[in-house]
C-alpha cells in the first residue's frame, strides 16, 4: 500500500519527523474552525439532496456544496501562497460578508509578485506584467497600453527564475480598464486556456508558483 502521508512529509518537510506538530496552538485552531464551519455547511447541503426535500431547485444544493468545497480548497491553496494566516483570515471575512460578488478575488501575494505574472502577445519585448489579483476565471494585471472593453487579448502566464519561461497560454475578455499614462488596471475573463476544455484560473496561478518553487523559501 502507497502512503501518501510519509510521501507528503518527505515532499513537504524532507523527511518524516515523529515529533511532527505545528507550533502555533492558535493558528492551528484557527485553520481547523476555518475548515469545519465549511465543511459543516457542505454536509448539509448533500444530506439536504440526499432527504429529497423539495428545500432548492433539482440540483442546487448538489451545486452550492460543489462550489464550498471549492472555495475552501482554494483558501487552503491561498495560505500556501501568502504564508500568513492574518491574510486569509481577511479574505475569509471579505467573502463572508459581500455575498454579491459571483467569485472571490484573491490578491497577488507580495512576496511573488515578481516572480509570477503576464506577458501580453501584442506588447512582447516589453517585459513582465504585474498581476493585481485573479479569481477562478478572471485576473487583473497592470498593463502599458489601454484597451476596450470587449477585447479578446491572448496572454502567456510566466514565471521569473532567471529566465522567462511560458506556461500556460490564455484569451481573455477584457472587462474594464482604467489607468493613464502607461499604468493601465485591466480586469478580464478568461475565456479560454490552451489545451483544456474547461480550466480553472486559481488552480492554474498555484500550479505554476508551487512549479517555480515559489513557496521553497517561505
Amino acid at each position: 500500500m502507497i502512503n501518501r502521508m510519509k510521501d507528503r512529509c518527505r515532499l513537504i518537510c524532507g523527511s518524516e519527523d515523529p515529533d511532527c506538530f505545528v507550533t502555533s496552538k492558535n493558528q492551528l485552531n484557527c485553520i481547523a474552525d476555518l475548515v469545519i464551519n465549511k465543511t459543516t455547511g457542505i454536509t448539509m447541503m448533500l444530506e439536504l439532496s440526499l432527504s429529497g426535500k423539495k428545500v432548492y431547485e433539482e440540483g442546487e444544493a448538489i451545486r452550492k456544496a460543489f462550489a464550498s468545497t471549492n472555495e475552501l480548497s482554494n483558501w487552503i491553496k491561498y495560505l500556501q501562497m501568502v504564508g500568513d494566516m492574518k491574510e486569509l483570515h481577511s479574505l475569509v471575512l471579505d467573502s463572508d460578508q459581500n455575498e454579491k460578488r459571483g467569485e472571490i478575488r484573491y490578491p497577488m501575494p507580495e512576496v511573488q509578485a515578481d516572480k509570477v505574472g503576464m506577458a501580453l502577445a501584442d506588447t512582447e519585448g516589453q517585459g513582465f506584467l504585474r498581476v493585481i489579483n485573479f479569481s477562478q476565471s478572471g485576473v487583473r494585471f497592470i498593463s502599458p497600453a489601454p484597451y476596450e472593453v470587449g477585447d479578446v487579448i491572448e496572454s502567456h502566464l510566466v514565471s521569473s527564475g532567471g529566465s522567462w519561461v511560458d506556461t500556460v497560454v490564455l484569451k481573455a475578455e477584457v472587462r474594464n480598464c482604467l489607468g493613464s499614462e502607461g499604468i493601465y488596471p485591466v480586469g478580464a475573463r478568461v475565456c479560454e486556456v490552451s489545451g483544456k476544455d474547461t480550466f480553472n484560473f486559481f488552480g492554474n496561478m498555484h500550479s505554476l508558483m508551487l512549479g517555480v518553487g515559489i513557496f521553497d523559501n517561505m
